[in-house]
């Protein structure tokens, strides 16, 4: 879509980002998380948007699912609080007050039916695209490293600065690195 002029980076708009993007009209639309309706409402409140699932493919139908790991490390000073602070963050009360703020869909299937999705259509339509959706994860320590390296990549082949064969080349190179020097 890049090489063929239909998409940018939001780099290439004088963007931070590809919500800012979209709120400041430099680009039609953007394809994002829930996190974008927050931002859009805050920063740019005058923009009039929807939000819709993407086409389906040959495949059928495909999103992204970005999951949340919680965790108590095992050095951890206050390990009793850090876990009353997950039980209640889990919680049905914990993750209600965290979808009504905007920024996270709940990880209960329970929670699907919240009133809160009644008054907020935008983010209802994200919640139908649980059923096909697929976690987003890298099983690394380096998982930064790893996101910013392939980032960095597939810039680069977007902006035709590499060739396909080249990308691949380096993500493999670049994965493999990451990966055997997390275990």
């Amino acid at each position: 879509m890049i090489q063929q002029g239909y998409a940018v980076m939001p780099s290439a708009v004088g963007a931070g980002w590809d919500s800012q993007a979209f709120g400041e009209g430099l680009a039609a639309m953007t394809i994002e998380g829930n996190w974008m309706i927050p931002y859009m409402n805050q920063t740019y409140p005058n923009v009039t948007y929807s939000v819709a699932p993407l086409p389906a493919g040959p495949a059928g139908r495909a999103t992204l699912l970005f999951t949340v790991g919680l965790a108590i490390p095992y050095n951890d000073k206050h390990p009793q609080q850090a876990w009353e602070f997950l039980k209640f963050f889990t919680s049905v009360q914990g993750q209600t007050q965290w979808v009504e703020l905007g920024l996270a869909l709940p990880t209960r299937m329970s929670l699907f039916n919240l009133p809160y999705y009644q008054n907020n259509p935008d983010a209802k339509a994200l919640m139908s695209e649980f059923s096909y959706a697929h976690p987003w994860s890298f099983p690394t320590a380096n998982f930064a490293k790893v996101y910013n390296d392939a980032n960095a990549i597939l810039q680069n082949l977007f902006l035709n600065k590499i060739t396909l064969e080249q990308a691949i080349e380096q993500l493999t190179m670049s994965g493999d690195s990451d990966l055997s020097s997390s275990t």
